[in-house]
Protein backbone atom coordinates (compact mmCIF):
# COMPACT_ATOMS: atom_id res chain seq x y z
CA UNK A 1 0.00 0.00 0.00
CA UNK A 2 1.26 3.48 -1.32
CA UNK A 3 0.82 6.47 1.11
CA UNK A 4 0.46 9.32 -0.28
CA UNK A 5 2.66 11.88 1.20
CA UNK A 6 0.47 14.93 1.51
CA UNK A 7 -1.52 13.14 3.34
CA UNK A 8 1.70 12.64 5.36
CA UNK A 9 2.53 15.82 5.51
CA UNK A 10 -1.31 16.41 6.46
CA UNK A 11 -1.11 14.35 9.40
CA UNK A 12 1.97 16.23 10.48
CA UNK A 13 0.68 19.88 10.22
CA UNK A 14 -2.69 18.78 12.12
CA UNK A 15 -0.56 17.40 14.96
CA UNK A 16 1.23 20.49 15.03
CA UNK A 17 -1.56 22.38 14.74
CA UNK A 18 -3.27 20.66 17.79
CA UNK A 19 -0.41 20.51 19.94
CA UNK A 20 0.22 24.59 19.52
CA UNK A 21 -3.02 25.00 20.04
CA UNK A 22 -3.22 22.78 23.42
CA UNK A 23 0.37 24.40 24.74
CA UNK A 24 -0.83 28.21 24.28
CA UNK A 25 -1.68 29.17 27.19
CA UNK A 26 2.35 28.37 27.76
CA UNK A 27 3.21 30.48 25.60
CA UNK A 28 4.24 33.53 27.04
CA UNK A 29 6.16 31.27 30.01
CA UNK A 30 7.94 29.69 26.79
CA UNK A 31 8.52 32.99 24.95
CA UNK A 32 9.85 34.45 28.45
CA UNK A 33 12.49 31.20 28.47
CA UNK A 34 13.15 31.57 25.10
CA UNK A 35 14.51 34.88 25.67
CA UNK A 36 16.23 34.46 28.98
CA UNK A 37 18.20 31.34 27.65
CA UNK A 38 18.95 33.26 24.42
CA UNK A 39 20.23 36.13 26.20
CA UNK A 40 22.26 33.85 28.69
CA UNK A 41 24.02 32.28 25.49
CA UNK A 42 24.69 36.24 23.93
CA UNK A 43 25.99 37.56 27.40
CA UNK A 44 27.99 34.32 28.17
CA UNK A 45 29.63 34.81 25.13
CA UNK A 46 30.31 38.33 25.59
CA UNK A 47 31.46 37.57 29.41
CA UNK A 48 34.18 34.75 27.76
CA UNK A 49 35.48 36.98 25.14
CA UNK A 50 36.12 40.08 27.88
CA UNK A 51 37.52 37.71 29.92
CA UNK A 52 39.76 35.70 26.94
CA UNK A 53 38.69 32.58 27.30
CA UNK A 54 37.71 30.08 24.25
CA UNK A 55 34.23 29.65 23.28
CA UNK A 56 33.86 26.08 22.41
CA UNK A 57 30.66 24.28 20.24
CA UNK A 58 30.09 22.64 23.20
CA UNK A 59 28.34 25.33 25.24
CA UNK A 60 26.22 25.90 22.19
CA UNK A 61 25.06 22.35 22.77
CA UNK A 62 24.68 22.73 26.40
CA UNK A 63 22.51 25.63 25.67
CA UNK A 64 20.32 23.87 23.21
CA UNK A 65 20.02 20.98 25.63
CA UNK A 66 18.91 23.12 28.65
CA UNK A 67 16.68 25.17 26.47
CA UNK A 68 15.11 21.78 25.53
CA UNK A 69 15.08 20.27 29.62
CA UNK A 70 13.19 23.74 30.28
CA UNK A 71 10.58 23.27 27.30
CA UNK A 72 10.11 19.54 28.34
CA UNK A 73 9.74 20.42 32.16
CA UNK A 74 7.32 23.23 31.60
CA UNK A 75 5.12 21.02 28.78
CA UNK A 76 5.17 18.22 31.23
CA UNK A 77 3.96 20.30 34.57
CA UNK A 78 1.34 21.86 32.06
CA UNK A 79 0.20 18.18 31.16
CA UNK A 80 -0.04 17.34 34.96
CA UNK A 81 -1.87 20.21 35.81
CA UNK A 82 -4.63 19.46 33.52
CA UNK A 83 -5.28 15.95 33.14
CA UNK A 84 -4.17 14.95 36.38
CA UNK A 85 -5.84 17.95 38.46
CA UNK A 86 -7.98 19.72 36.23
CA UNK A 87 -6.76 22.82 36.59
CA UNK A 88 -6.42 25.21 34.03
CA UNK A 89 -4.90 28.34 35.79
CA UNK A 90 -0.97 27.17 35.14
CA UNK A 91 -0.83 27.84 39.13
CA UNK A 92 2.12 24.74 39.21
CA UNK A 93 3.12 25.68 35.84
CA UNK A 94 4.52 29.33 36.72
CA UNK A 95 5.56 27.98 40.36
CA UNK A 96 8.36 25.79 38.08
CA UNK A 97 8.83 28.20 34.92
CA UNK A 98 9.16 31.19 38.25
CA UNK A 99 12.79 28.82 39.05
CA UNK A 100 13.61 28.32 35.51
CA UNK A 101 13.07 32.03 34.82
CA UNK A 102 15.23 33.05 38.08
CA UNK A 103 18.04 30.64 37.52
CA UNK A 104 18.61 31.75 34.28
CA UNK A 105 18.16 35.31 35.16
CA UNK A 106 20.72 35.02 37.65
CA UNK A 107 22.89 33.63 35.26
CA UNK A 108 22.18 36.67 32.94
CA UNK A 109 23.35 38.90 35.90
CA UNK A 110 26.71 37.10 36.45
CA UNK A 111 27.46 37.15 32.89
CA UNK A 112 26.72 40.63 33.08
CA UNK A 113 28.72 41.47 36.15
CA UNK A 114 31.88 39.59 34.30
CA UNK A 115 31.25 41.96 31.28
CA UNK A 116 31.50 45.26 33.30
CA UNK A 117 33.94 43.93 35.81
CA UNK A 118 31.11 43.29 39.02
CA UNK A 119 31.28 40.37 39.92
CA UNK A 120 27.51 38.81 40.73
CA UNK A 121 25.12 41.55 40.04
CA UNK A 122 22.26 39.22 40.89
CA UNK A 123 24.16 38.93 44.66
CA UNK A 124 25.00 42.25 44.69
CA UNK A 125 21.16 43.55 44.27
CA UNK A 126 20.22 40.61 46.92
CA UNK A 127 22.89 42.39 49.25
CA UNK A 128 21.62 45.68 48.59
CA UNK A 129 18.10 44.81 49.10
CA UNK A 130 18.70 43.01 52.34
CA UNK A 131 20.64 45.72 53.75
CA UNK A 132 17.99 47.90 52.88
CA UNK A 133 15.02 45.60 54.50
CA UNK A 134 17.66 45.22 57.78
CA UNK A 135 18.13 49.31 57.84
CA UNK A 136 14.37 50.14 57.54
CA UNK A 137 12.87 47.36 59.94
CA UNK A 138 11.54 49.82 62.30
CA UNK A 139 9.75 51.34 59.50
CA UNK A 140 8.32 48.10 57.59
CA UNK A 141 7.09 47.42 61.21
CA UNK A 142 5.24 50.42 61.37
CA UNK A 143 3.30 49.58 58.96
CA UNK A 144 2.66 46.08 59.27
CA UNK A 145 2.92 45.24 63.12
CA UNK A 146 2.29 41.69 63.31
CA UNK A 147 4.69 41.04 60.35
CA UNK A 148 2.55 39.59 58.27
CA UNK A 149 3.36 41.20 54.94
Amino acid sequence: MIIPTTSISLGVKSSLIFLATYFAPTSELVILIFILVFSDLITGIWAAVKEKRKIKSKGLKRTTIKLLIYLLVVMLTFLTENILFGITNLLLTKIIASYIVLTELSSNFENCGKIVNKGNLFLQMYKVLATYINKNKDIINKIDPEGEV
